[in-house]
């Protein structure tokens, strides 16, 4: 009967449904791949358990490791000396591995750099993520910059010359993105053990994020809809990049403040509102 039909609905809630497509794709996908998509779809935050990193591989963790020791050698190497004057066998000495395995691990010395930057940007995606579902761009972008403050005040000298790197030799720069400077799930998940779901942290450069924001904020009126993004990026960019070299002879203690004051002029210089959300 038409009751009897009803009854089903009474149940039917965003947490039951998606109980029932992690039960049914559990032999066509990865468990927990499906709980990330599905938990997606339906707008549910979930918290997954870390992956338990002895179901990986030992010589894929033996490499992650390798990796990661390279990288805090290259973060250390330049609190003393600069980029240049850094040198392979001073990096696998500090970490304790042969040359060979070194341009085995990193055909270039660059691509080491970019290796440690992309943790540094997984890292912050990852903290960015736990605001939650926060409709406003403005405060994201904020937090952006108030995490980078951070990041600088830890390693100035290691951000400044990657950042020099770059505007000095922008053919080296365009190998940012290749298999050896990636981050994959085992590296991830020892450098960051008790960042849950980490492990899905969309990696690309933190232009990415900042152009995602942007939307936000126009979706959300705090800029006007006829924004340019791929403009207000841009903007956000030269200054993420300019203030620390600006200050670069200074402390960096205050470069939240910094940040804080030049966002805001250039905010309301594109248009933008602030608190509207």
């Amino acid at each position: 009967n038409e009751k009897s039909r009803s009854l089903p609905n009474k149940y039917l809630n965003k947490n039951s449904i998606f109980v029932f497509l992690i039960l049914w794709s559990y032999f066509i996908l990865d468990t927990q791949k499906a709980v990330y998509y599905f938990s997606g779809v339906l707008n549910l935050t979930y918290r997954i358990p870390m992956t338990d990193i002895s179901s990986f591989p030992l010589k894929e963790r033996k490499r992650a490791r390798m990796r990661l020791a390279l990288a805090d050698a290259m973060i250390c190497r330049t609190d003393k000396c600069s980029f240049d004057e850094i040198s392979v066998e001073s990096l696998c000495q500090d970490a304790e591995i042969s040359r060979a395995t070194f341009f085995r691990l990193f055909p270039h010395k660059t691509d080491l750099v970019f290796f440690a930057i992309n943790l540094w940007v997984i890292e912050l995606g990852w903290k960015l993520d736990q605001l939650g579902e926060v409709k406003s761009g403005f405060r994201k972008i904020e937090t952006f910059f108030q995490l980078s403050a951070d990041s600088f005040e830890k390693h100035q000298n290691f951000l400044v010359a990657a950042i020099t790197q770059r505007a000095l030799d922008p053919v080296l720069y365009n190998r940012q993105d290749n298999d050896y400077t990636r981050v994959n799930a085992v590296e991830r998940i020892i450098r960051f053990p008790d960042a849950a779901g980490i492990e899905s942290v969309t990696e690309g450069g933190f232009t990415y994020l900042l152009r995602d924001y942007v939307n936000l904020s126009i979706g959300s009126k705090e800029l006007p809809n006829s924004t340019d993004p791929e403009a207000a990026v841009l903007a956000l960019a030269c200054l993420f990049y300019g203030v620390p070299i600006m200050v670069s002879d200074r402390s960096s203690s205050h470069l939240s403040a910094l940040y804080s004051e030049q966002l805001k002029l250039i905010w309301k210089g594109i248009g933008g509102k602030i608190g509207l959300v």
